[in-house]
């Protein structure tokens, strides 16, 4: 027993011992396994910071090729902004759309192109190596251990939606560090078309295309006898008090909207004046003078185109397109020149009447071209002599009138008086026929050179049926006529036609008269019913070939509907010679005051005066055109005439000045030209127009001061490339760029 016992003991022993050991072994296990488990945690951790490290590097690199898309979608945006504003008044007339509209598609349609031009790559793919070129943060990596790539999973297509949005598909960002992890991000970018507002068209002018503001007038001159070169105008031109074309000047106006005067156009002797289809003229006349009109696009004039005496030499006139003769006594008094007192304050008829009048021997008058013609007034005989009685002068039943056929309007002698006397009469004769201060008539005695009529049957105004208007011969002596006085324009409308056409004796010695003062060409003009449209107030006489005819309008211009169209011209014209917008109802009361024209109503003067308060009198502003040559605009308040060379017009691109300038013969200027005085500009140069420059200028700054700020809301024609905080509201020129910059598509590996 004793044996077994002690033999227990001996085995429990050993079983201790390996419980120990067991137990050592656990503990030593479980801290392996704890330390294993740290080391694995520890290892997952870093894996984890590794990773989240190398996701912000493809992610920074991603937020970097935004920030360079940006910069494409501002230079796209700017790009488009400015190309709308080069062609800010054209207009679609095929479109349902209206301006605004039309202004919004062209923006998009612009954008699009320029931004996928700018973004093409070969093919349909977008330029992977552009956007690359946009990642700096690989300038601060050791290439060496990790790499950064900038590349496509499948193909780097990129879709264009028209109007809409530009895509990048497919483009795909890896990071390799140094151990081997790689992190890939993978997304298409879209680039949406910003919102933009444009200036509106009925409140703010197309200073873009604005060439010339001369508020004292434009004289272009320097034409030499036997030279054949041109002045060259290419723009909106505003020529304030008048626009003079000196001897054996040739001047071409094209490619602007409008041409607009408050005064006359005067073309002097041997000179020409063009003005193509594309542009339109407003003017309160037109003076010929043995030169050469042709104007190819609609003309609106509030008084007379005149052909007149001359030296000798015909004159050519062509009119095509559309002719609007708009002045009539109804719309004149109506008109807002009247209401504050700038035009037609002595009530003259002439100068209220629109007319065509031949004065000039030779002339060739061609107007088959016109599709539309309305001509509301009557000539008048008398200007510019002067009337004995005070009287305006005769009104004749013509809209456009030759002077020869003046003698169908003066009263037969044969009852005047006693019918002793002449007409004309020397004044002696007409002072001894007077019977208290007027000249009595027959009113009731046949006349046989009227087929036996009487003045009774004429319509004659029966108070004042007569005006006298004198000739001087100097020393007090002269010829005295004395012309028909009617009721209405239409009575000697309708005086006239007889006159003309139911006597071949009258008949042959009017035709002799308009033979003196007109070519052979004669006057020219379609069938009433080949125009779109023809209105005349009186008759238009025509002549060619030896043959004469009395066109009557079949449209009445004095019609409710049509003064009012007339009514309209005229408060056009007025707004147009404040702030060259047609709309007159956007003219606010300032814009409004007759002192105020174009150019004050454009410049800002208390900012003009701030920029031209210092020791150089102006302002000069800095900028690059689209190949990074430099230019510039200078506002500077002078004491002499700004003389524009040709080497300052190789920078000059806008001027804002309060006296005279000229520009030299033969130079080329690019640009705007905005002057409180006149404009002088002699043979051979020529102005042109450049929009894009313009609004490049007009965002230049010096010192404190942007270009912009000289205008009234010039802020409106500058359109910022990025910046800001607040979103496009219409009423500010910053844009969120970002906004339109959106991930699709976006996966991380």
């Amino acid at each position: 027993m004793k044996k077994i016992i002690k033999q227990w003991k001996e085995n429990q022993q050993g079983f201790s011992l390996l419980s120990v050991l067991v137990a050592i072994s656990f503990i030593g296990i479980m801290a392996m396994l704890a330390i294993y488990i740290s080391s694995v945690n520890f290892k997952m951790r870093m894996t984890q910071i590794k990773g989240t490290e190398q996701f912000y590097l493809t992610e920074q690199a991603l937020e970097e090729i935004k920030a360079g898309l940006q910069e494409e979608v501002g230079e796209a945006l700017s790009s488009a902004y400015i190309r709308v504003l080069e062609n800010y008044n054209i207009t679609d007339e095929t479109s349902a759309d209206g301006l605004d509209m039309q202004r919004q598609k062209q923006f998009k349609s612009y954008y699009i192109q320029i931004l996928s031009k700018a973004l093409q790559g070969e093919y349909n793919y977008y330029d992977i190596g552009k956007l690359s070129s946009y990642v700096d943060i690989v300038s601060t990596m050791d290439m060496t251990k990790e790499q950064l790539s900038v590349g496509y999973s499948n193909e780097p297509i990129m879709e264009v939606v028209p109007s809409e949005k530009v895509v990048l598909k497919n483009l795909k960002i890896t990071h390799i560090n140094e151990k081997g992890y790689a992190s890939i991000l993978e997304t298409d970018i879209c680039m949406k078309v910003p919102e933009v507002a444009f200036p509106t068209p009925s409140t703010l002018p197309d200073l873009m295309n604005m060439i010339v503001v001369a508020n004292n007038g434009v004289t272009c001159t320097g034409g030499l006898a036997g030279t054949n070169t041109n002045i060259q105008i290419k723009g909106n031109l505003y020529a304030g008090d008048h626009i003079s074309i000196a001897p054996y000047t040739n001047v071409i106006f094209s490619e602007g909207e409008r041409v607009v005067s408050l005064g006359k156009v005067s073309l002097s002797s041997n000179s020409s004046v063009t003005i193509e289809e594309e542009t339109a003229l407003w003017a309160e006349g037109i003076d010929v003078s043995s030169s050469a009109l042709t104007l190819k696009g609609n003309t609106y004039i509030a008084d007379d185109l005149t052909i007149q005496k001359g030296n000798g030499i015909g004159s050519v006139v062509k009119l095509s397109g559309e002719y609007y003769g708009f002045g009539s006594k109804e719309s004149a008094e109506s008109s807002y020149f009247k209401q504050v007192g700038l035009k037609y304050n002595d009530s003259s008829l002439s100068k209220q009447n629109s007319s065509i009048i031949v004065n000039g021997k030779n002339t060739t008058l061609d107007l088959s071209g016109l599709r539309r013609f309305m001509v509301s007034g009557n000539s008048y005989i008398g200007n510019p002599r002067k009337t004995i009685d005070g009287v305006e002068g005769a009104v004749t039943g013509e809209s456009l009138a030759i002077k020869g056929t003046q003698i169908a309007y003066l009263v037969p002698a044969s009852v005047i008086g006693d019918g002793s006397k002449t007409n004309p009469m020397t004044y002696k004769d007409y002072s001894s026929l007077l019977v208290g201060g007027s000249l009595p008539l027959q009113w009731d005695t046949p006349i046989k050179e009227w087929d036996n009529k009487t003045l009774n049957e004429i319509g004659l105004n029966k108070t004042n049926p007569y005006t006298t208007i004198m000739n001087p011969a100097g020393n007090g002596e002269g010829f005295v006529y004395v012309y028909l006085n009617f009721e209405t324009a239409k009575d000697a409308s309708n005086f006239f036609k007889w006159y003309y056409e139911e006597n071949e004796t009258r008949k042959a010695q009017m035709d002799q008269y308009m033979k003196f003062y007109l070519s052979e060409e004669g006057i020219v003009m379609n069938d009433p019913d080949a125009f779109l449209r023809f209105i005349t107030s009186g008759n238009v006489l025509t002549y060619s070939d030896g043959k004469g005819n009395v066109i009557e309008s079949p449209t009445n211009a004095q019609s409710q509907d049509v003064l009012y169209e007339q009514i309209n011209f005229q408060n056009t014209w007025y707004s147009l010679t404040r702030k060259m917008i047609p709309n007159f109802d956007m003219l606010n009361d300032r814009e409004k005051k007759k002192e105020n024209q174009v150019f004050e109503n454009l410049v800002n003067e208390d900012v003009f005066d701030e920029m031209t308060n210092n020791t150089n009198h102006g302002m000069e502003f800095y900028s690059t055109d689209l190949e990074e040559n430099p230019i510039k605009a200078i506002v500077v308040k002078q004491s002499n005439e700004f003389v524009i060379n040709e080497e300052i017009a190789k920078t000059l691109r806008l001027l804002v000045c309060n006296g005279n300038v000229r520009i030299e013969k033969g130079v080329s200027f690019q640009g705007i030209i905005m002057t409180k005085g006149t404009l002088t500009i002699e043979d051979g140069a020529t102005l042109t127009s450049n929009p894009s420059e313009a609004a490049r200028l007009l965002q230049a700054q010096t010192e404190d001061k942007t270009l912009a700020m000289v205008f009234y809301n010039g802020d409106q024609y500058v359109i910022g490339n990025s910046g800001g905080n607040s979103e496009f509201d219409g009423n500010s020129n910053q844009y969120e760029l970002e906004k339109y910059i959106i991930y699709e598509n976006w996966n991380k590996q």
